[in-house]
């Protein structure tokens, strides 16, 4: 019968980096017991309502790593225009146009 021992502990995988199982082998033969394997990143975790956002952009922020996604320019709303003001079809925010 073998002996097991920990190669590593498990490390939990998050949006920026890779996790991997736990391993373990025989500490008598060195047998591999349990091959550690790489876990993927999982998704980043963001609102879909609330944006972040410029002039120009606007853009989602990963609530764990603090990365920008889904940056996109303003889609004015050309339909409801107030002294070259409206709000941007997305965001929400406050849009100047030409």
């Amino acid at each position: 019968a073998h002996n097991p021992v920990k190669i590593q502990d498990k490390v939990e995988p998050s949006c920026t980096e890779e996790g991997s199982t736990e391993g373990s082998k025989c500490a008598d033969c060195g047998y591999v017991i349990e091959e550690v394997e790489t876990i993927g990143k999982v998704a980043h975790e963001y609102s879909e309502e609330e944006y972040e956002f410029n002039e120009t952009y606007h853009w989602h922020i990963c609530a764990n790593c603090s990365t920008e996604i889904d940056c996109a320019e303003h889609s004015p709303d050309m339909e409801n225009v107030t002294d070259s003001e409206t709000t941007c079809l997305v965001c929400g925010c406050a849009v100047t146009v030409a």
